[in-house]
C-alpha cells in the first residue's frame, strides 16, 4: 500500500519523504522493499517449484518477530518516556503503535510514536501476508501453472492495492501532516 501512495502528488507520505529526507532519495525505500520481498519470498517459491511443501510457518514467524518486535518495543518505550508521549500508553496508542498500525491512520503516518516506524508497519504487513500469498500462488498453480500463478497473485495484489488507495483517497479526509 505504500507503493501506491507514491504516484499521487498530494500524498503526505511522499511529500514527507522528499522534503525531509536527509539521506538517499525515497526511491531507495522502494528498492529496499523490493529486494527484501524477493529474498523473503524466495524460499516459498523454491519449495513450490521443487514440488516440496511450504516452509514451516512457525520458524518463519518467529524469525520475523524476533528480528523486529523486541527492539522496536524497547525503542518505542524509551522514545515515549524521553519525549513525554503519554498517548502511546493509552489503549488506542498501544494498538496503533505497538501493533504496527501507525500507517493506517492519516494523522499518525509520520506524526506519532517513532515517525520513521511507518516502514515497520509496511514490513509487518508484508510478513503477515506473505504466507497467504504463497499459499494462494500454490493453489492457483494447478489452474495457471507455476509462472502464471505468480502473475495472477501479482495482478491480485495490484487490484487490492489500487482499490485500497482509491478507497482511502475517497473516504478519508486529507489532513496536513506538517
Amino acid at each position: 500500500h505504500v507503493s501506491f501512495r507514491f504516484p499521487f502528488p498530494h500524498s503526505q507520505l511522499m511529500q514527507y519523504l522528499t522534503q525531509h529526507n536527509s539521506g538517499p532519495p525515497a526511491i531507495c525505500l522502494v528498492v529496499f522493499f523490493t529486494i527484501s520481498g524477493f529474498v523473503i519470498y524466495r524460499p516459498f517459491v523454491a519449495a513450490r517449484w521443487d514440488g516440496k511443501p511450504m516452509p514451516p510457518l512457525l520458524p518463519y514467524a518467529t524469525r520475523r518477530f524476533v528480528r523486529i518486535v523486541p527492539a522496536y518495543w524497547v525503542a518505542l518505550l524509551v522514545a515515549g518516556v524521553w519525549m513525554n508521549e503519554h498517548y502511546l500508553y493509552t489503549p488506542t496508542g498501544f494498538l496503533r503503535y505497538f501493533c504496527f498500525l501507525q500507517l493506517y491512520a492519516n494523522h499518525t503516518i509520520i506524526n506519532g510514536g517513532i515517525p520513521v516506524a511507518w516502514s515497520l508497519s509496511v514490513e509487518m504487513t508484508y510478513y503477515a501476508l506473505l504466507p497467504l500469498l504463497a499459499l494462494w500462488a500454490r493453489r492457483l498453480g494447478a489452474r495457471f501453472g507455476r509462472f502464471g500463478s505468480e502473475c495472477a497473485v501479482l495482478v491480485g495484489m495490484l487490484v487490492v492495492s489500487i482499490t485500497y488507495q482509491v478507497t482511502v483517497l475517497l473516504l478519508m479526509p486529507h489532513t496536513d501532516l506538517t
